[in-house]
């Protein structure tokens, strides 16, 4: 179910260039210092959270600069939040547990792609992961080229973000996974081939304007700007009581009956449907689920044994950002 919330700002609607990138497997967002890498991702952000329920797409944020993504933690779209390498890791383990889980569901019911809800993975910035302490770098990488490689066909996209578009930060196992990739203001044209494979964004104004290379093509697209004020309303509707405790409709109506207060009970119940059962999403059936205050227990709640297992296994309530 698509959700139409621009009444506040009824002069602006999702740009187009945001919703072709967000229909690529995985993309690669580079450029110089200040040519708008956060703008352009604040934007997909934006798009995401103009269109789409909670129950259509959901996202985790991976924030080493520690307040790039923090304002976006507290929307319901958003199911787990890091901003050290070590929560980063965790992120990356999550992820691929949803992973197996969509592909031992497609394995047992016959099915080549994914028809439920698009997850991303957004990354800012992965110099900053990839460039510190070797293990934790080879770790990292490793974990997200099996994401990369192995979600596509699951609905599982990852978007990346990097000022540094060397071979360190994007070593050719990772490179060649990313579909997209997306050339702001460059130093040079050595980093503007490294990006699309063609020099051309060192000539780029600041602002404003990049290249997007996908499936062999290289397009010259502007980029809009999505105004604080603007993502702020989207953010604040978002959070609203009525989309977090008062209104249970979007919830029931995607999960089924639910029982619970309503100290954060709804956004928690979102987390845990995403995190265990999500490759059993048409079938998951939901008799009782109670959250309790402070949201650091669930009393009961029905679901598919390997569900439940997944949930045990991996689970904090303090990581996912539950309030």
């Amino acid at each position: 179910m698509r959700k139409e919330v621009t009444y506040y700002t009824p002069n602006l609607k999702a740009p187009r260039i945001f919703a072709d990138v967000l229909e690529e497997h995985n993309t690669l967002i580079a450029g110089a210092v200040g040519s708008g890498k956060t703008t352009f991702e604040n934007g997909l952000i934006y798009s995401i959270l103009n269109e789409c329920d909670p129950g259509d797409v959901q996202f985790y944020l991976i924030d080493p600069k520690q307040f790039e993504l923090r304002h976006f933690r507290s929307v319901p779209h958003c199911m787990g939040y890091a901003d050290t390498p070590e929560d980063a890791l965790k992120v990356l383990d999550v992820v691929e547990r949803l992973r197996e889980a969509r592909s031992n569901w497609m394995k047992n019911h016959g099915l080549r792609k994914w028809q439920g809800s698009v997850v991303y993975v957004f990354i800012d910035e992965l110099a900053d992961l990839m460039t510190g302490d070797r293990k934790f770098a080879k770790e990292f990488c490793e974990k997200l080229v099996k994401i990369m490689q192995l979600g596509r066909a699951l609905n599982i996209r990852v978007v990346a973000l990097t000022q540094q578009p060397r071979r360190e930060v994007t070593p050719a196992r990772l490179q060649v996974n990313f579909t997209c990739n997306v050339a702001l203001h460059c130093r040079s044209a050595i980093e503007s081939r490294q990006i699309i494979g063609i020099p051309g964004a060192e000539d780029l104004p600041r602002y404003g304007e990049c290249y997007v290379s996908s499936a062999g093509y290289v397009e010259k697209k502007s980029v809009p700007y999505i105004t604080d004020e603007t993502m702020g309303a989207m953010i604040d509707y978002w959070t609203s009581e009525k989309c977090l405790t008062g209104d249970t409709t979007m919830i029931e109506s995607t999960y089924g009956s639910l029982n619970m207060d309503k100290n954060g009970g709804e956004k928690m119940a979102h987390r845990i449907f995403t995190l265990t059962e999500n490759a059993i999403e048409n079938e998951l059936e939901w008799d009782d689920a109670i959250a309790q205050d402070e949201i650091e227990t669930v009393e009961e709640f029905n679901t598919y044994e390997e569900a439940v297992e997944a949930f045990e296994e991996g689970y904090d309530p303090d990581f996912y950002g539950v309030e």
